[in-house]
C-alpha cells in the first residue's frame, strides 16, 4: 500500500520518472541548439557566409529583376526565403524596416524591430528602388531531421541512464537484503536486517528483522526447553534409581528369608507402585509438551465447569481421609476457555499431589474467587513431615503449569513454614494470561 506521506516506492517511482523526463528535455534542448550552431559553422563557416551572401545577392537581384518585386513585395518575397530555406528575409529601407519574412524569434525579441540591430545587410535594386536586403541562416531539412533524431536519441539514453542511476540504490538494498535473508536461512539468527527509507522495502526489511527476532527468541526458548527436558530426565532417572535399588534389595532379602518374606514383599510392591506413578509422571510430561498450544478450546461457564471439578477433588480428599472446607464455589458468572481433558489430568495431579505431599491430619481449604478478568482457584494445605517417604522431580506440577499454559491461564505455587498454596489461574474468555508460573518443590 502506498504510504500517504509520499515515501512509498510508487511516488518515488513517479518523482524519478519526473526528474528524468526533466533532464532528458535539458539534454534534447542543449543537444539540439548546439547542433543548429555547429551545423551553421560547419556548414559554411566565416568565409562562406560571406560567400553565400553575395550568391544570395545576385540570386535575389535576378529575382527581383524578372518578377519586378517591390521592395513591400511579401508574396515575392516570401516564396524567394522558401526557396532556399532561409530562416528570415528582412527588407530595409532609410533605417526602418519595411519587410519581414521568416522565423522571428530566430532575428527579434517579440516587439523588436529596431532595423539599426541588423549589421550584415546587402543593397538590393527592386523595382522600386534601392533597400537593403539581409538573409539569414540557411536550414537544411535533411540536417535539421537528422540532429532531431539524434538530439532525441541521446535525450532518451541520457533519461534511461539518469533514471537506472536512481534505482541503483534500491537495487543495492534489496541486494543486501538478499544476502542477511541468506544468513537468518542458514540459522545464524544473531545478526540484523539493515533497515533504510520509509518504503515498502524497508517494511519488508521490518517484518524480516521482526521474524528473526522471533525465529532467535523461539530457539532460545526451545535451547531451554532441551535443557530443561534434560534436567528433567536427570532428576526422573534419580528418583527412579532409588526405589530400583530398594526394590531389588527387598526382593534379594525376601529369597532368603522365605518365612518372614511378606514384609519386604509388600515394601517391593510399594516401590514398584513408585516407578509406576514415576513413569505415568513422565509419560504424561512429554505428551502434554508435545501437544502444545494446538488443542481446540471449548467455551464453558466457569460455575458449571468448575463446580463439578472442584465438588469432584473434595469427594476424593474426604474419601482418602482428608478435611476440606470450600467457599466461593457457587458464585462463579464468567465465561472460560477450556480444555476437559486437561481438565481432568490437572484434577488427577492435584489429588496425586496431596496423596504424596500433603498432611491428612491438618485441614485442606480451597476458595474460588472471581475478578474482572480471571477465575482464581487457590488451595492450601500443610505439607506432611514425613512427606510419605518419597522423593519428586517435580514433573506432577510442572505437567500442570504447561496443560494451564495451554488455556491461556498460569500455575502458581508456593511453600512456606510447612504450608503448600496451589493457585490455578484461569482467563476469562478474550483474556490471556502472560505471567510465568513459578516453580514449584514438590510434584
Amino acid at each position: 500500500m502506498e504510504k500517504k506521506n509520499g515515501s512509498g516506492l510508487a511516488a518515488k517511482s513517479r518523482k524519478r520518472l519526473f526528474k528524468s523526463a526533466f533532464f532528458a528535455i535539458l539534454v534534447f534542448a542543449s543537444i539540439y541548439l548546439i547542433g543548429r550552431e555547429a551545423v551553421d559553422y560547419l556548414t559554411v563557416g566565416s568565409e562562406g557566409a560571406h560567400l553565400k551572401r553575395e550568391s544570395l545577392k545576385q540570386e535575389f537581384e535576378e529575382y527581383i529583376r524578372l518578377n519586378e518585386v517591390t521592395a513591400e513585395d511579401y508574396a515575392a518575397v516570401e516564396a524567394f526565403r522558401a526557396e532556399h530555406f532561409l530562416r528570415q528575409l528582412v527588407v530595409i529601407r532609410e533605417g526602418e524596416i519595411v519587410l519581414y519574412t521568416g522565423d522571428r524569434g530566430g532575428l527579434f525579441r517579440s516587439g523588436d524591430y529596431d532595423a539599426s540591430t541588423i549589421k550584415t545587410t546587402v543593397e538590393a535594386d527592386f523595382a522600386d528602388g534601392q533597400a537593403l536586403v539581409y538573409f539569414g541562416k540557411t536550414d537544411n531539412p535533411a540536417l535539421v531531421v537528422g540532429l532531431t533524431f539524434l538530439s532525441a536519441l541521446i535525450a532518451i539514453l541520457a533519461g534511461i541512464g539518469y533514471f537506472s542511476g536512481t534505482m541503483q540504490a534500491d537495487v543495492d538494498y534489496i541486494r543486501k537484503l538478499q544476502k542477511e535473508v541468506a544468513v537468518i536461512s542458514r540459522g545464524d539468527f544473531d545478526g540484523h536486517v539493515t533497515i533504510e527509507g520509509d518504503d515498502e522495502i524497508a517494511e519488508l526489511a521490518r517484518d524480516l528483522d521482526r521474524m528473526r527476532a522471533e525465529l532467535k527468541a523461539r530457539k532460545t526458548r526451545e535451547a531451554e526447553m532441551r535443557e530443561a527436558e534434560e534436567k528433567l530426565v536427570l532428576g526422573m532417572s534419580h528418583d527412579l534409581r532409588t526405589p530400583l535399588t530398594a526394590l531389588t534389595t527387598y526382593l534379594e532379602i525376601a529369597k532368603r528369608q522365605r518365612e518372614d518374606g511378606t514384609k519386604y514383599l509388600d515394601r517391593a510392591a510399594g516401590k514398584a507402585e513408585e516407578i509406576r506413578e514415576l513413569s505415568d509422571g513422565m509419560f504424561e510430561h512429554f505428551r502434554v509438551s508435545s501437544a502444545g498450544k494446538d488443542r481446540e478450546l471449548s467455551r464453558e461457564s466457569a460455575g458449571a465447569v468448575f463446580s463439578d471439578y472442584l465438588s469432584e477433588i473434595c469427594a476424593v480428599l474426604a474419601e482418602k481421609g482428608f478435611s476440606v472446607t470450600a467457599r466461593g464455589m457457587e458464585d462463579l458468572k464468567g465465561t472460560v476457555l477450556v480444555d476437559y481433558d486437561y481438565l481432568g489430568r490437572i484434577v488427577n495431579n492435584l489429588v496425586s499431589n496431596f496423596m504424596k505431599y500433603a498432611d491428612r491430619a491438618e485441614e485442606v481449604l480451597l476458595a474460588v474467587r472471581e475478578t474482572e478478568n480471571e477465575i482464581l482457584i487457590r488451595f492450601e494445605n500443610a505439607v506432611s513431615p514425613l512427606g510419605n517417604g518419597r522423593e519428586s522431580a517435580g514433573i506432577g506440577t510442572k505437567n500442570i503449569a504447561i496443560m494451564m499454559r495451554a488455556m491461556g491461564g498460569a500455575l502458581f505455587t508456593q511453600e512456606a513454614e510447612g504450608r503448600y498454596v496451589t493457585e490455578l489461574h484461569f482467563p476469562k474468555e478474550g483474556e490471556k494470561h502472560d505471567e510465568a508460573e513459578k516453580q514449584d518443590t514438590a510434584g
